[in-house]
């Protein structure tokens, strides 16, 4: 059956010319640790997509993006070589890539900056630098992708703007609405953008689970079906005002607001209901200031709140649940900064700076009148955790000849919060070398420390699938250590090849495991010894045609992951998986054009659990009117509904199985473009017998 299958979707892949691309499945237990959705990696234009300055890669996007109608920053990221979004991350090469626009990091939640960069206009992009190893001014360390916006260089002003609506409808229908609205002239910029979005979504999950209890196994069968309502508001201010060339101040204030509604209904071996709501408050401020002679200087307070009842009542056997919770998170960040910049000559840069970091996290669980777990009555209880960093740095950027470029700096890093006390050193090294003008390699090596986040470090438990699973946080987690290099070749800045080894010591990923002394099965976010990986990665690009471009993808990863302490199943697992892709923009005329996409991967591996081959077909349709003001497109995303994994888990004495629904989504966008100053054109004076 596998193999029919899977050499249905080649098939098909190759009859219709296809790409790959993202789909994600919702789940009720929120296990950041399952892959619900495939890697991207897209690759676009025969000619030169991007060029090389230092360590940097610098993309083209209006190549990227020609042919298809991509309406926000969001989703013209997902065009770059490369790139995909995994567990509500950007990934570059196998690695985590931190997103940022004109150089500035901010402090947001990775979902409150997805909403961001869905509500920015693609068409406000000039170009976007990817670095593998990005040097310590951009206060981030590891991958980086930098949007680079357009800058207003004409003595007029202008204003310019987009409306735009989205429709798409898998089992339920959701809707987004935007609009931005740019004032530009020569000294002073002011940016307003808003973006709505409301809608309801429907999930089924089973779970067939053995479980070992007592010195048997028993039989856990259980449907769980989800049905959903949501809306959220997001606003954003941005201004800057420009006193000369690099003397500039910018100020940006963004606010967002949402609430869901969850209702969760379970059958089978467990009957039960559960009813959730939650809401979320964002407000963040920004200021940069830049001096001519290379000092910037900035800083970001952010606060966010995010409340959450839950009322849950379940039974299992002969234990019952009643669960009535509060929960609530409320986080203030503050962050500092300041960078100088100087060169030296034409081939040699210094650069050094500092930064500060300090937040608060206020986060509590309280227990409802009621509330009955396992014949128990759990006491509520909150936490106040501060954390303080601060970094300082010193580098520099030389061109040792024609051929070779040379990055290298030292970090020095102060973390401290209750659990943590450190001080850390991260060298940095990039090379660039150019053998020859066709030909480019660029070689990074690097080191960082990730931390885990404020929830997963408290002690607070939750409850999903009626109870059964068991959500529990771990005060004792510790934070990863990560070492990895990577080789980039590029060939004609435009066919590249990379390939990149990762190694993580105290790698941090929430686990499963079905207790033995009680009917649960308990997720917590655990470290393990290690994870490491390596992988190769291929794209080229082809034109056939002037209307047909194609594009191959070729992805190869071993995985290895140790725990020596994993209850009584330590493991040592490893795999090696493969992804194959193609793409084809088909031009139909000067208004229209076509992108058919899709992908197969194999099965893959991550802790204990089991991922299968899994694989989907998209379709779209895009068409440009009244002079390219007005574009849109109608899609279908999952034709054969086969992207989502259903994991499963035959480790030790772990037995679980589970499947979540999917469904092919179609979908109606539209983009209206106005304003923008184009200069008059205007009879010139016939000057030609004046006394010159």
């Amino acid at each position: 059956m596998t193999s029919i299958f899977i050499k249905n979707i080649v098939l098909l892949s190759f009859a219709f010319a296809p790409s790959f691309a993202l789909a994600q499945q919702n789940d009720s237990t929120r296990m950041d640790s399952i892959i619900h959705s495939l890697p991207e990696v897209f690759v676009k234009g025969e000619k030169p997509i991007c060029k090389i300055h230092g360590s940097t890669i610098i993309y083209d996007m209006s190549q990227l993006i020609k042919v298809k109608n991509i309406d926000n920053i969001y989703s013209a990221l997902g065009e770059i070589p490369g790139v995909d979004y995994q567990d509500g991350n950007f990934m570059l090469a196998g690695m985590n890539a931190t997103v940022v626009i004109d150089g500035k990091v901010s402090s947001l939640s990775s979902d409150d900056y997805a909403a961001l960069l869905k509500s920015i206009p693609a068409s406000r992009i000039a170009s976007v630098e990817v670095s593998y190893n990005a040097l310590p001014t951009m206060h981030v360390r590891g991958t980086v992708i930098n949007i680079k916006t357009k800058k207003h260089n004409s003595e007029h002003s202008s204003i310019e703007g987009e409306i735009n609506v989205l429709y798409s409808q898998s089992h339920d229908a959701a809707f987004r609405e935007g609009s931005s609205l740019l004032y530009r002239n020569k000294k002073f910029t002011v940016d307003f953008i808003y973006s709505n979005k409301n809608g309801e979504n429907y999930t089924v999950t089973n779970e067939h689970s053995k479980h070992f209890l007592n010195g048997e196994y028993k039989d856990v069968q259980s449907e769980e079906i989800m049905k959903s309502k949501s809306f959220s508001h997001l606003f954003r201010f941005d201004s800057k005002y420009t006193f000369t060339t690099d003397h500039e101040l910018e100020i940006a204030y963004q606010c967002g607001y949402s609430k869901s509604r969850n209702r969760y209904n379970i059958s089978g071996n467990i009957l039960g209901n559960m009813n959730s709501s939650k809401y979320s408050w964002l407000h963040d401020f920004r200021i940069d200031y830049t001096i001519p002679f290379g000092l910037t200087a900035g800083a970001e307070m952010t606060y966010y709140n995010i409340p959450e009842r839950q009322l849950l009542n379940s039974s299992l056997s002969s234990d019952s649940i009643h669960y009535r919770v509060y929960n609530k998170q409320r986080l203030n960040i503050w962050k500092f900064y300041m960078d100088q910049e100087m060169e030296v000559n034409d081939n040699v840069e210094i650069f050094s700076g500092l930064n500060y970091r300090t937040s608060i996290n206020h986060s509590g669980q309280d227990y409802l009148e009621g509330t009955l777990v396992l014949n128990k009555y759990p006491e509520s209880t909150y936490t106040r955790q501060r954390e303080d960093e601060f970094n300082a740095y010193i580098g520099a950027s030389m061109k040792l000849n024609e051929k070779i470029n040379l990055d290298a700096s030292i970090s020095a890093n102060y973390f401290h919060n209750p659990m943590w006390k450190e001080w850390h050193l991260y060298p940095l090294l990039n090379i660039t070398y150019h053998p020859a003008s066709s030909h480019t390699i660029l070689f990074a090596l690097e080191t960082n420390r990730n931390y885990p986040d404020y929830w997963d470090m408290t002690d607070f438990i939750s409850y999903s699938h009626g109870g059964y699973n068991e959500i529990v946080g771990n005060p004792n987690l510790k934070p990863s250590d990560d070492y990895h290099t990577q080789l980039v070749y590029l060939f004609k800045n435009k066919y590249q090849f990379t390939t990149w080894y990762n190694y993580t010591s105290n790698y941090f990923i929430q686990m499963p495991y079905q207790l033995h002394n009680r009917l649960t099965i308990r997720y917590q976010n655990q470290n393990i010894d290690f994870q490491q990986q390596c992988g190769i990665q291929i794209y080229i690009p082809l034109t056939w045609t002037e209307w047909l471009d194609s594009y191959f993808t070729i992805m190869g990863v071993y995985v290895n992951e140790k725990a020596s302490q994993f209850y009584d199943i330590p493991f040592n697992r490893d795999i090696t998986w493969g992804m194959i892709r193609m793409s084809n923009d088909i031009k139909l005329s000067s208004h229209m054009s076509l992108s058919i996409t899709g992908k197969i991967r194999t099965k893959s591996i991550q802790a204990i659990y089991n991922l299968p081959a899994s694989g989907n077909l998209d379709i779209c349709a895009n068409i440009k009117l009244a002079k390219n003001k007005l574009s849109g497109k109608i899609f279908c995303n999952d034709i054969l509904q086969t992207s989502s994994i259903n994991p499963r888990i035959t480790y030790g004495n772990q037995n679980l199985k589970m499947k979540f629904a999917c469904y092919r989504t179609f979908g109606l966008s539209l983009v209206y473009k106005f304003g923008g100053y184009k200069e008059e054109e205007r009879k010139k004076v016939d000057t030609t017998r004046f006394k010159k």
